[in-house]
């Protein structure tokens, strides 16, 4: 392989505080799909969109921002990237669908829980030529809702390319067949009768609709399995208070993992059958290094 990284790459790492390690797995792994995004972007007149697949801790936006900077520094592109979570309902939305459907969807996160209006408002602007630039959503999770409109930025068009990034970005529906049995304490105790999880599954046909079916590419970040998943979004926890001096709502344990039981069924899915139709996968151990990567078509 190539032992030359461009010299951005180091600048990137520095702001981002990264290792070494990840400049190394960026050369190797991550610099090609760069270069393909560029070569892609070349022969389309719109915005290129890429999907960025992964469970929490994988280093979704750390790659989204890595590949905005990336097509900007060695292409000249004019890039966004914008994260799933920035489209979630408000508070307020959610806690109307709670009301009407299932308590469990005043928890931002599954499928169901994000503004798909919104997101066709987004996109429909971002393809509309007529109008000079575009705002971006925004959402400020330390209030559990959506930031103020007027504070949402601005961004120039045209957009050359639109990474959006989220834990279930490209997720399919699971069988109706799965869904008959509870997969954890929190769907036996909370959702016993099944209507949430069914809930969340049938809005994915509405997610495929309207948001997947937009994506020029997805790109899965593979978690070894679910396991270190949980043990990747305990250890951030960990490192937020030590650096706060400040416990969390989710430092308890138990707490923890009943907040990473929400996510449990839909990541485990994924794991299982997205690697096989994904169209750039790379596979991280458990140090979070990336140990092989494929492609399809």
């Amino acid at each position: 392989m190539n032992n030359e990284k461009p010299d951005w790459v180091e600048s990137f790492c520095q702001r981002h505080r990264l290792p070494e390690t990840y400049a190394l797995d960026a050369r190797d792994y991550f610099q090609p799909l760069l270069e393909q995004l560029c070569l892609l972007e070349g022969d389309r007149q719109q915005t290129l969109i890429v999907g960025i697949n992964g469970a929490q801790g994988t280093g979704k936006s750390t790659l989204g921002d890595f590949l905005v900077t990336g097509v900007a520094e060695q292409a000249g592109l004019n890039a966004v990237s914008l994260s799933l979570d920035d489209l979630y309902l408000s508070k307020a939305g959610r806690e109307r669908l709670a009301g009407q459907i299932h308590p469990l969807l005043k928890i931002r996160g599954v499928p169901g829980t994000h503004d798909l209006h919104l997101a066709e408002l987004f996109f429909d602007q971002l393809f509309n030529q007529d109008e000079p630039s575009v705002q971006v959503p925004c959402f400020d999770k330390s209030v559990d809702d959506r930031q103020n409109k007027e504070l949402w930025p601005w961004v120039d068009k045209p957009i050359d390319l639109l990474v959006l990034e989220g834990w279930c970005v490209g997720c399919l529906q699971q069988p109706d067949s799965a869904l008959d049995e509870p997969l954890n304490a929190l769907e036996r105790e909370e959702d016993a009768n099944g209507a949430w999880r069914k809930f969340v599954n049938r809005s994915l046909i509405e997610y495929q609709l309207k948001l997947w079916s937009r994506l020029d590419c997805l790109v899965m970040l593979q978690a070894p399995n679910f396991e270190q998943v949980y043990e990747w979004r305990s250890r951030q926890e960990e490192k937020l208070v030590q650096r706060t001096g400040t416990p969390t709502e989710l430092s308890n344990a138990d707490a923890m993992q009943r907040f990473i039981s929400h996510y449990e069924r839909l990541t485990r899915w994924m794991l299982q059958e997205m690697p096989q139709r994904a169209d750039w996968v790379f596979e991280l151990d458990q140090t979070q290094r990336i140990v092989r990567n494929h492609r399809h078509g």
